[in-house]
């Protein structure tokens, strides 16, 4: 079995505002994201990842 673990950081603090643990997937780093998104941030925040994450469908998830 493996697992993965996603962490949602604050850009200018750089304290960790959320973070979750997952079953490793093809996506599940992307679905982590997105629940961490869901879970922390208010609309209209800006986020920047690594370029992994630049995929259309997931793009087109967080707008």
């Amino acid at each position: 079995m493996a697992y993965l673990a996603n962490a949602l950081k604050g850009n200018r603090p750089g304290l960790l505002i959320g973070g979750d643990i997952s079953h490793a997937t093809g996506i599940g780093e992307r679905e982590g994201a997105l629940a961490l998104v869901d879970a922390h941030l208010s609309p209209g925040a800006t986020l920047d990842a690594d370029r992994g994450y630049d995929v259309q469908d997931f793009v087109q998830q967080l707008r």
